[in-house]
């Protein structure tokens, strides 16, 4: 009897474990998705009395670095390229928590990432201010590093679907719509 009973509290332990860690491996899962470089265009809706409201296309290349491969998050920074030529930087930590991303950005901007779709090649999405979420910006990006896998260094990137490869030079990003 006691021998069936402390083979029981084993798998129920193992259970428990199961269902509590299955959210974090998400996350980690995530967090090891985004590790790379991401290039393509943020976009932001701006205002002023003469034209009303208007949105401006940005030029962006954004770098997650992953602090080991099984870390929710890390470092990065953001290079973005205003429509009049004007390059802005900043460094940021990042992580993942419950399948959303937080962003804190070194200028005391906190950005978090909730709707988003990810592929292994594609990023799009929408930046909330982390305090008010408000929407700043929208986003779409492709990746064109990865530090994870050896083909990305050879100049490759994978399609959308992921069984097929195909080569893009590496500072390539998408059209503007």
């Amino acid at each position: 009897m006691k021998r069936l009973f402390t083979q029981l509290t084993m798998v129920m332990m193992t259970l428990v474990m199961g269902m509590t860690l299955t959210s974090c491996d998400d996350d980690v899962e995530q967090a090891y998705d985004l590790n790379g470089v991401w290039e393509g265009w943020v976009t932001t809706v701006r205002y002023s009395d003469r034209f009303g409201e208007y949105e401006e296309e940005w030029e962006s290349t954004i770098e997650f670095v992953q602090d080991g491969d099984f870390s929710r998050g890390g470092y990065g920074y953001e290079q973005d390229i205003s429509p009049n030529g004007r390059v802005y930087r900043n460094t940021f930590e990042w992580s993942v928590r419950n399948s959303r991303i937080y962003m804190y950005y070194d200028d005391g901007s906190d950005i978090v990432i909730d709707r988003y779709s990810q592929t292994n090649s594609r990023f799009s999405g929408i930046f909330c201010d982390a305090r008010t979420y408000d929407e700043v910006a929208s986003f779409r990006l492709i990746k064109t590093y990865d530090s994870h896998d050896d083909w990305w260094r050879a100049g490759t990137r994978a399609a959308d679907n992921d069984s097929t490869k195909i080569v893009q030079p590496a500072n390539s990003i998408p059209e503007r719509r």
